[in-house]
């Protein structure tokens, strides 16, 4: 019972801190380093090439259960050209993994984040693998999962929030 009183007086003593000697000026997004940040999303590109499983294990150990991370999705072309511009500043070959498989039955594709396929750029008479990869061309190429390929994990970006310490007398 005492240790509930001190460590709900404790608490009691950090909001009146929190009230009386901070401002809250405001909130950012914002990735910490290795990622990189682009609308609202944190990019992680990486230094090594994996098959396709062992990157996605990769980049959901960056996550957590609450902000999980995945090989990444895309859903616009300025997307597209973001990830693909960053790609072939750091590889020389830049083919690397989506977060994307199509399925066995009737080759639908699907992100491993479980969002909406609502942009894709597929080239015609692609191969007939189930993992999705993005070659030179910055098409997209259904190949091998057993493939190496380098890859890029995706994230929502943290939230900062900004704060100015002041005395109220």
């Amino acid at each position: 019972m005492i240790l509930f009183h001190l460590h709900l007086s404790q608490t009691f003593a950090l909001v009146l801190f929190l009230i009386f000697f901070i401002k809250v000026e405001g909130t950012e997004l914002e990735c910490r380093e290795p990622f990189v940040y682009f609308q609202k999303y944190c990019y992680y590109f990486s230094s090594q090439q994996m098959p396709f499983r062992s990157a996605k294990e990769f980049c959901n150990s960056y996550g957590f259960p609450s902000h999980p991370c995945h090989l990444t999705s895309i859903h616009s072309s300025e997307e597209n050209s973001f990830v693909h511009h960053r790609a072939t500043q750091l590889w020389a070959n830049p083919i690397y993994w989506l977060g994307a498989t199509k399925s066995s039955n009737f080759g639908y594709l699907s992100w491993l984040d479980r969002s909406w396929v609502n942009f894709t750029k597929f080239r015609p008479f692609g191969n007939e693998g189930w993992c999705v990869q993005q070659t030179e061309q910055q098409v997209w190429d259904d190949t091998n999962c057993a493939h190496s390929n380098y890859f890029v994990c995706k994230k929502v970006a943290d939230i900062a929030v900004i704060c100015k310490y002041f005395v109220r007398f």
